[in-house]
Order: C-alpha cells, then sequence, then structure tokens
C-alpha cells in the first residue's frame, strides 16, 4: 500500500493504548474503538478518532487491528453485529494481535476468507513497557502478501517481527 494506510484500532487496554500510540507517532491515521467509551481519551488527545462500534470503524480503515482479551470479545468485534466484517471492504486487512485461542482464531479466519478480508494473527510477547517503547516481538502468520504490506506498521510497534507461515 502507498502512503500511510488508515488504521483503525480495537482494544485500547494495558497494551492497545501503547501500541496504538506508536502508530500515531510514526504518521498513521487512527480511527480507535473499546466497548468502554471513556478509555478511548487518551487516545483522542493523541489525535485519534472514535468510532461508534467495530463496523463503523472498518468501514474507514484500510487495516484494523485488534488486541482485545479473550475470544467471545474477537468473535464479538470481528463477526458479531456491527462487527468490523460487516463494514469490512474486499481487500481490507485484519490483524488480530491478542492471545486468543486457535479455534477462535479459526472461526474468525474462515468468516474472513468468505469476506475477501485478509487475516493475520500476530501476537505480541513483551510487556507494557516494551509496548510504550515499539520494541515488542511479533509472531505474525496469515498471507505473506498481506504481511508484507504491513511490513511498517510491525515495525512501529515491535523491534522483533517474525512472519510464521
Amino acid at each position: 500500500m502507498s502512503e500511510k494506510e488508515r488504521i483503525g484500532w480495537i482494544g485500547l487496554g494495558k497494551m492497545g493504548v501503547p501500541m496504538s500510540k506508536n502508530l500515531i507517532k510514526k504518521g498513521y491515521p487512527l480511527t480507535v474503538y473499546n466497548r468502554t467509551k471513556d478509555k478511548t481519551k487518551e487516545l483522542v488527545t493523541e489525535g485519534a478518532k472514535v468510532a461508534e462500534n467495530p463496523k463503523e470503524l472498518a468501514s474507514l480503515s484500510d487495516v484494523v487491528i485488534s488486541m482485545i482479551s479473550d475470544d467471545p470479545a474477537l468473535e464479538e468485534i470481528s463477526i458479531g453485529k456491527n462487527g468490523a466484517f460487516e463494514g469490512a471492504k474486499a481487500g481490507m486487512i485484519f490483524i488480530d494481535m491478542s492471545t486468543v485461542s486457535p479455534v477462535a482464531s479459526g472461526k474468525v479466519a474462515e468468516a474472513a476468507e468468505k469476506k475477501g478480508i485478509k487475516y493475520l494473527r500476530a501476537p505480541v510477547s513483551g510487556s507494557t513497557a516494551l509496548a510504550a517503547a515499539g520494541t515488542l516481538t511479533i509472531f505474525a502468520s496469515g498471507p505473506k502478501d498481506a504481511y508484507d504490506k504491513c511490513a511498517d506498521i510491525f515495525g512501529s510497534m515491535g523491534q522483533k517481527v517474525f512472519h510464521v507461515g
């Protein structure tokens, strides 16, 4: 992708906030969503826009990144009612950076394929301090072409980034 991709970020917890801040620092236009709206305020002061739901966020984004708490949350924000996949255009890249089960990830991957969405699983290793410093370790799997398009995005959040198939 040329120019800076429009990124949508879902999940502003302990890891999501510093990781998304690093994207803003690198000049990426960012739209955020969190189930608890108060958690978006800090990112708004940094220049992010806020979406009402994941569907709206996806409609405004080239790449959507999720960093959420568990399997039910992943399914809700991706394939649920008003989920990101409802607002996604074919060719959008969805990156899940959460630590979720292979079963939930597989279910989301199957739905992504049916919608023409490129799905990358990219869990991270590291602490909140490493997230703030942009020095996480990231292990991404999924389509190599989507990974390559997101190399700079991953590089904004991680120091060691690997495509593992």
